[in-house]
């Protein structure tokens, strides 16, 4: 299996300017990027990536800037990068359907990655007319049954994107035992890239989420670079996973 490495950025964090500088930059290393927008109840986001949707929606920045930005950054990245969109089941309920489906074409967007919506709510977010050419990103846990990881297995669109620590973003990567067992019970049932996000700061432990999955997703240690040094302190900690 191809390794499919993504790294995640709030949109238009700390501002647009620097929002797409960083992901055109990202993109010129990562496979795709997932873009983060803002949502009020944040359930699966460590104190960072909440702060920052925090700090976007006090400036009530939303889809609607975000959108202008990913087309900017479409205009410059090249086709084979992937985009997906993470956020919440009831930023999607909310949508004009028939704009954001047009958007996403348009856009190339190739899902959406929603952490408050398990396997068996897919087709709930497919019924209110996510357009079928915009894939629904399947998760799995620790605590994923064996027969679920299988069944979700079968069925996922792009990547499968196992949390592979149990708890909210931010954390240290050092899955157990058995979350390692059923990262490989996901991959041998599986026929896209099981990717291993939470808890990946660092080159080594990129290297261990490659030696384990398919792939790896980054996203703490860039907003925290943001915060830190903005553009230039998100360029240096994009080459330490690189060189």
């Amino acid at each position: 299996m191809k390794k499919y490495n993504g790294f995640y950025l709030m949109g238009n964090y700390p501002d647009k300017e620097t929002f797409i500088k960083s992901a055109v930059e990202g993109l010129k290393h990562f496979d795709f990027l997932e873009v983060g927008i803002p949502f009020s109840d944040p359930i699966a986001d460590g104190e960072t990536i909440a702060d920052a949707a925090q700090f976007m929606i006090d400036q009530n920045i939303g889809f609607a800037e975000i959108s202008e930005s990913i087309k900017e950054i479409r205009k410059t990245s090249g086709a084979e990068k992937d985009i997906y969109l993470m956020t919440y089941s009831n930023i999607i309920y909310n949508m004009e359907m028939q704009q954001f489906n047009s958007f996403c074409i348009e856009q190339n967007i190739k899902g959406l990655i929603l952490p408050d919506v398990p396997f068996c709510e897919k087709e709930f977010i497919r019924a209110l007319g996510v357009d079928m050419k915009i894939n629904i990103i399947s998760f799995m846990t620790p605590e994923s049954s064996d027969d679920s990881i299988i069944e979700s297995a079968k069925s996922a669109d792009s990547f499968i994107y196992f949390i592979s620590m149990r708890g909210i973003t931010g954390g240290e990567f050092n899955p157990d035992t058995d979350t390692m067992r059923k990262i490989s019970l996901a991959k041998e049932n599986a026929s896209v890239p099981v990717v291993l996000g939470f808890g990946i700061r660092s080159r080594r432990s990129a290297d261990t989420a490659i030696k384990i999955g398919d792939g790896f997703i980054t996203g703490t240690a860039f907003i925290e670079s943001l915060n830190s040094s903005g553009y230039n302190g998100f360029k240096n900690r994009l080459q330490e996973f690189f060189i």
